[in-house]
């Protein structure tokens, strides 16, 4: 929690962030990890899931999936999206050896 007070104009903001994040590896070659953050000052509930593959050493193949959902979508005139932002990206490394 963050709380700012502006003296000057005798005002205060009060902004709550919560995180959660949660890791996991089936073995060597599999993880995944999820990472959701709510942020009371966008009004916005942010998540992100990633998930890894190793099938051998030298190449990765990454899924990242992100979205951004609004929370307080009755305050605003025209309503927003219920999602403000949605990505899929996918990633391949392979190392080459000289």
């Amino acid at each position: 929690m963050n709380k700012v007070t502006f003296s000057e104009r005798d005002d205060e903001y009060t902004a709550q962030i919560g995180r959660l994040k949660l890791q996991l590896t089936l073995s060597t070659r599999f993880s995944a990890m999820a990472f959701v953050q709510y942020n009371s000052a966008t009004d916005i509930v942010f998540g992100n899931i990633r998930m890894r593959y190793n099938p051998r050493e030298g190449n990765d193949l990454y899924i990242v999936y992100n979205q951004g959902i609004n929370t307080d979508r009755s305050s605003y005139d025209p309503l927003p999206p219920v999602s403000s932002d949605r990505t899929v990206m996918v990633k391949y490394s392979y190392t080459f050896i000289f």
